[in-house]
């Protein structure tokens, strides 16, 4: 089955035993259970597109000796990333 709206998301996620929980009109959160913690991962519908972001750490968690060269490194692999995380009108048609 094709997920193509909020709400056969949110059935897909119940039927393979995730709680899922509406927070919009077009978004949906998911605790993910990590070790002794926890992640939280948002779904979000939009424009026919579904967009999963989901926080791994805070800047806090990072020594301040460390940012410049995480800062590089993020902004790398987002410049990496990038070219397939949108969707350009010229390569749908």
């Amino acid at each position: 089955m094709k997920i193509q709206s909020l709400e056969i998301m949110l059935a897909m996620l119940a039927t393979h035993g995730w709680q899922a929980q509406q927070v919009s009109e077009s978004s949906a959160s998911v605790i993910i259970p990590h070790a002794d913690s926890h992640y939280i991962a948002v779904a979000q519908f939009a424009g026919g597109n579904l967009t999963i972001a989901c926080q791994l750490a805070k800047l806090g968690d990072f020594q301040e000796e460390c940012l410049a060269p995480l800062s590089l490194a993020l902004l790398d692999a987002n410049d990496e990333i990038a070219p397939f995380a949108f969707r350009s009108e010229e390569h749908t048609s």
